[in-house]
C-alpha cells in the first residue's frame, strides 16, 4: 500500500513540476533576446528548419546591442575552416547559439529593440490583424520576401528567401507566428 501512495505522490510531483515548465518561456534564444530588450518576443518555428545561429550586432564604439539576428538554416553542414567563435569576435557580434554553414539560409529574422523603421516600395498587407510591410525582391538565384512590422515594444524584419519549393505563402504563415505568439 504504501509503494502505492509514494507512487501516487510522485506522479502528482512531476506532473505539477510540469506545469511549472510550460510556463518557461519557449527557449534559451528568446529569453536572452527579451533580457536584452526589455519586452516579450516571439520567435517562430520553421518545420525541419531550425535556428542555426543567433547573435547579437552591437554598435562598435558602445557595445550596446542593436539588432538580434536568427539564421534559421536549410542544411547542417558546418562550415569549415572558419569558427563561430572568431567570426563572432572579427565582426563585433555577440554570439547567442549556433555554428556557421555551408548552404545558404531559409529564413533570417532581425529583432530591433523598438521598431525596424520602414521599407521602401513595400506594399502593406495585413497579418492576423495586424499591417506589416511586405515586398518581394528578386535575386539572382532565388526571390526574397521581406515583411516588416512592429509589436509589443520590438521591431521583426523577416526575409525568407523563396527556393524552389518555399512559397510566399509560408512567408506570411511565419510572420502570423510571431504576431499571433505575442497576442
Amino acid at each position: 500500500m504504501k509503494k502505492w501512495l509514494i507512487l501516487s505522490a510522485a506522479t502528482l510531483f512531476l506532473a505539477a513540476c510540469q506545469d511549472e515548465e510550460a510556463n518557461e518561456p519557449v527557449n534559451e534564444v528568446e529569453q536572452q533576446i527579451e533580457d536584452a530588450f526589455g519586452t516579450d518576443v516571439a520567435i517562430p518555428s520553421l518545420q525541419n528548419h531550425e535556428i542555426g545561429l543567433a547573435y547579437f550586432e552591437q554598435d562598435p564604439e558602445t557595445e550596446e546591442i542593436q539588432t538580434a539576428q536568427l539564421i534559421y538554416q536549410t542544411t547542417t553542414k558546418p562550415m569549415e575552416g572558419f569558427t563561430v567563435e572568431n567570426w563572432a569576435e572579427q565582426n563585433n557580434l555577440q554570439l547567442i547559439q549556433g555554428d556557421l554553414f555551408k548552404d545558404a539560409p531559409l529564413a533570417e529574422l532581425t529583432i530591433f529593440p523598438e521598431t525596424y523603421g520602414s521599407m521602401d516600395r513595400a506594399e502593406v498587407r495585413e497579418i492576423a490583424g495586424e499591417e506589416v510591410d511586405f515586398a518581394v525582391i528578386p535575386g539572382h538565384a532565388r526571390d526574397t520576401a521581406y515583411i516588416g512590422f512592429d509589436k509589443e515594444g520590438a521591431g521583426y524584419l523577416v526575409k525568407y528567401h523563396l527556393a524552389q519549393n518555399q512559397t510566399i505563402d509560408e512567408a506570411l504563415r511565419f510572420a502570423e507566428q510571431i504576431i499571433e505568439g505575442l497576442n
